[in-house]
């Protein structure tokens, strides 16, 4: 009986080939069924992303406060107070070496009043966490400290009229 194949030889093969086959099947159902739910998951986390950078972007844009991010050294963000404060554009300052836009030495100033291009400007600068940068807080005291300089003129001449009138 060469060249015959036992029937039942060959029916345990097919079976063993159909149950193996039902359970790829099952196999990569579950496995399509994975795949769609990560790609939910990862969308989901692309929108929230995308959601909490457009509100980190309304917070600093809200801001009166100039605010200048400098990652290794270059400028990598500000916001529209930091450019009226500064009188440049962002794609002025944008990759820039924070030396070649601002003094070097506003990114050691804890807290300073410097004179910059006719203004007087509070500048805070702290280390941004979690990486190699600064944060520096940018605030234009031009005209507060006029009005402080203004009070306390009126208040030295308020104390000579109370002396002169004793």
């Amino acid at each position: 009986m060469e060249g015959r194949t036992d029937p039942r030889l060959l029916k345990e093969a097919f079976d063993t080939f159909w149950r193996t086959s039902l359970q790829l099947q099952r196999y990569y159902r579950t496995l399509e069924a994975r795949v769609k739910e990560l790609t939910e998951e990862l969308e989901r986390s692309r929108r929230q992303r995308e959601e909490m950078a457009l509100l980190l972007e309304g917070v600093m844009e809200s801001l009166t406060a100039g605010v200048v991010v400098v990652e290794g050294g270059k400028v990598v963000s500000l916001n529209g107070s930091a450019e009226e404060i500064i009188g440049l554009e962002r794609g002025e300052v944008l990759g820039r070496d924070f030396s070649a836009v601002l003094p070097r030495e506003w990114l050691d100033a804890e807290e300073a009043v410097r004179d910059f291009r006719a203004k007087r400007i509070r500048v805070i600068s702290s280390p941004l966490r979690g990486r190699d940068g600064q944060v520096v807080v940018l605030e234009d005291v031009t005209e507060l400290e006029k009005w402080r300089r203004q009070a306390m003129r009126v208040e030295g001449l308020s104390a000579m009229g109370e002396v002169a009138a004793q």
